[in-house]
């Protein structure tokens, strides 16, 4: 009685510290005004073309392993910013057509996931440990991208007279942050793609 209650006090206390980081990562979605959803059914259907099945059944390489058939480098082929969420998902002999309602929810992008990585004989791979250490990866790659940004003034930017910027309440906060160069929209692609890793690592766990 005594392992059981223990693993379920533990359980809870990992389920509210993913709840928290998942809180998190959609207060950083909404400022830059990023469909977390759109987010993480873009990167899969990026990493469905950095990842092929035929190319990396149960293999653990990074994805430059493949880029001579690929086509897709460190810096080639990157962004999903012209990417659309997947109308199919491979599995090992067949594809299967998707409807948009199965994304919807939090177990129909669960299962797009896990379908993922069971197509590519990755669940060996995928064990708590090492998920857990992927997502602190991911965090970090995150913040790294609003490193520094800090020291510009982000609540009142500049007008382009040099005078400070005013909200009026009407404004998102993506069309200022563009405006006024705080971020590109290449900037925004790569912060949604963090997001999405991040999440997708959540989901796993």
């Amino acid at each position: 009685t005594t392992a059981i209650t223990t693993t379920t006090d533990n359980n809870r206390k990992l389920e509210n510290q993913l709840g928290e980081v998942f809180l998190q990562l959609f207060r950083v979605a909404c400022v830059c005004e990023l469909d977390v959803r759109n987010c993480v059914l873009k990167k899969v259907e990026l990493n469905g073309r950095k990842y092929p099945v035929e190319l990396c059944k149960g293999k653990s390489g990074k994805y430059t392993n493949y880029s001579s058939q690929t086509g897709i480098t460190t810096t080639v082929g990157q962004s999903t910013m012209h990417s659309t969420p997947p109308q199919s998902i491979t599995t090992n002999t067949t594809t299967t057509t998707t409807d948009d309602d199965e994304h919807d929810t939090i177990e129909g992008i669960t299962l797009h996931i896990r379908t993922f990585a069971t197509a590519r004989q990755w669940n060996k791979y995928h064990t708590p440990r090492n998920i857990a250490l992927a997502l602190l990866g991911e965090v970090g790659e995150l913040a790294e991208l609003f490193q520094w940004s800090g020291d510009r003034n982000q609540n009142h930017p500049p007008s382009h007279n040099g005078e400070p910027h005013h909200d009026d309440g009407d404004g998102g906060g993506k069309e200022l942050l563009l405006l006024f160069g705080l971020l590109s929209e290449e900037d925004l692609d790569k912060i949604g793609q963090e997001i999405a890793d991040v999440t997708i690592y959540l989901l796993r766990l």
